[in-house]
């Protein structure tokens, strides 16, 4: 019995200590666990809260298919129009391709294409950015898309890795904007 005294009020000082004035904001999206064949196999909470959190869906193609949700930094917000907070941080993808090759995870890459990319949600367009590259390790060739978006004063970036012979097949880019929705309406 004393233990339980003990474990209840260590729970309520470790509670106590942790109040601060400045809570972090509360998740307001909620993602899917099956969505186009895509079935949610993994989830990674960051450590560092302004990293958000990764969702890994698998769909038994070689296609590897990860969302990270994460809030929007102060830094982020150059100017008042969501359009270019988007383009800007979804821009920033095109750095992983030469930082990528100097990890060693490519031998080498080519840039294939950058645009805005918007969802429309009901009558709601959502905008969004599209970053596009082609990797090559020995002999694996590999395309790389990445979706972003804003939502919920939050970035989502879909990011996909795909085999370069049946990219064009796979359901990713489908999966990324039916995600979109899905999180905009649940």
């Amino acid at each position: 019995m004393r233990l339980i005294v003990i474990a209840a009020a260590s729970l309520v000082l470790v509670t106590s200590s942790n109040v601060t004035g400045q809570e972090p904001a509360k998740s307001c999206l909620t993602v899917p666990s099956e969505l186009n064949g895509y079935r949610l196999t993994d989830t990674k909470v960051f450590d560092d809260s302004t990293e958000g959190t990764s969702y890994r869906y698998k769909n038994g193609s070689s296609d590897l298919v990860t969302m990270f949700i994460y809030p929007i930094s102060p830094a982020a917000r150059r100017g008042s129009d969501v359009r270019d907070w988007v383009a800007a941080e979804g821009q920033g993808f095109k750095e992983v391709f030469p930082a990528g090759v100097q990890r060693g995870w490519w031998q080498e890459y080519t840039a294939a294409f950058d645009h805005p990319d918007s969802v429309l949600v009901g009558t709601e367009q959502i905008p969004g950015y599209l970053v596009a590259g082609v990797t090559r390790r020995g002999n694996v060739v590999n395309v790389e898309l990445e979706y972003l978006f804003e939502m919920c004063d939050r970035f989502v970036k879909v990011r996909g890795t795909l085999a370069s012979a049946t990219w064009n097949q796979s359901l990713f880019s489908r999966f990324a904007k039916d995600a979109v929705a899905y999180l905009r309406q649940h």
